[in-house]
């Protein structure tokens, strides 16, 4: 996670996992971009697991890729 990037804006940290996606549980990478192509510009609630094994909920509006 990079410092003023929209993943640190957003509130994720190094280690994050998410376990959660728009309410849905998530197991691959896949799931969240399916889940994210008809949600642009829209609030998401994403529940990551920290590496502290402690659970947090995050609020993401996804953005258009930029294609360079």
């Amino acid at each position: 996670v990079s410092p003023g990037s929209p993943a640190d804006s957003a509130g994720f940290c190094p280690g994050d996992v998410i376990i959660e996606f728009d309410g849905r549980p998530i197991v691959s990478i896949k799931e969240i971009v399916d889940i994210m192509g008809d949600k642009v510009g829209k609030p998401l609630k994403v529940v990551v697991k920290r590496a502290n094994s402690s659970s947090e909920t995050l609020t993401v509006i996804p953005e258009e890729a930029n294609p360079d």
